[in-house]
């Protein structure tokens, strides 16, 4: 999954789109490099690497729009993970 277009702002769309690539060298300096690198953290909140925000559903939207944001520990931005796949945890 990554972020579209590489955008940096609040709510930048999320997608599978695109295939996967390698992970970023230590120290890359095109912050598009990290698109799709992600970090799974204990509190269960899923990080960019290329922008420090944290993966999030929109729990209000049938289509189940995927975003970033900044991190606030909100429902939406928890997950699980159940084999190869990702869910949401809200409440």
């Amino acid at each position: 999954m990554e972020i579209l277009a590489c955008l940096s702002e609040e709510g930048a769309q999320v997608d599978t789109l695109y295939g996967c690539k390698p992970l970023p060298k230590p120290g890359f300096a095109n912050r598009c490099e990290a698109n799709m690198a992600w970090v799974y953290f204990e509190n269960k909140t899923i990080t960019s690497l290329m922008n420090g925000m944290c993966l999030q559903a929109d729990l209000q939207s049938p289509e189940g729009v995927v975003s970033v944001g900044t991190c606030t520990d909100i429902d939406g931005q928890r997950w699980r993970q159940e084999g190869r796949t990702i869910r949401v945890l809200h409440n």
